[in-house]
C-alpha cells in the first residue's frame, strides 16, 4: 500500500509543504495455534482470523477468514492469507480455498 502525506515546515516564517510517498506493509502481531491464525485487540477480542485443516492427506482447505470491521481495506485479509500459505507450504501442502476471499487470493497469485 501507499500513502500520500504532506508535512509542513516553517523556515524563517514562510510555510513549505513536502508531498511524501511512504510506502507501507501491515505489521499485525498474528497467533498461530494449529491449523488457526488470529489476532486480538487489547481487550482480547478476536479482530482476525483464518482457519484451514486438512481435508486429504496433503490438501488443506482453507474455508474461513474473518477481518473487523475496524481493519477491512487495510490488506489484513491479504497478509492473513499470506500467514496460512506459508503455514502450509511449509508442510509440503497443496492447497484449496472454500473461502470467497481466500479463493481470489489464490487466484490472483496463482497458487
Amino acid at each position: 500500500m501507499i500513502l500520500l502525506g504532506i508535512i509542513f515546515l516553517s523556515k524563517g516564517g514562510v510555510w513549505l509543504f513536502k508531498l511524501l510517498n511512504i510506502s507501507y506493509k501491515n505489521k499485525m502481531e498474528f497467533i498461530k495455534e494449529g491449523e488457526r491464525i488470529y489476532s486480538k485487540d487489547e481487550n482480547g477480542k478476536v479482530i482476525a482470523e483464518i482457519e484451514y485443516k486438512e481435508i486429504e492427506h496433503g490438501i488443506f482447505e482453507i474455508y474461513h477468514t474473518f477481518v473487523d470491521e475496524s481493519l477491512r481495506g487495510k490488506g489484513v485479509a491479504s497478509s492473513l492469507v499470506q500467514e496460512a500459505v506459508e503455514q502450509i507450504q511449509s508442510k509440503n501442502g497443496k492447497i484449496i480455498a472454500s473461502c470467497s476471499y481466500a479463493k481470489k487470493w489464490l487466484e490472483h497469485n496463482k497458487l
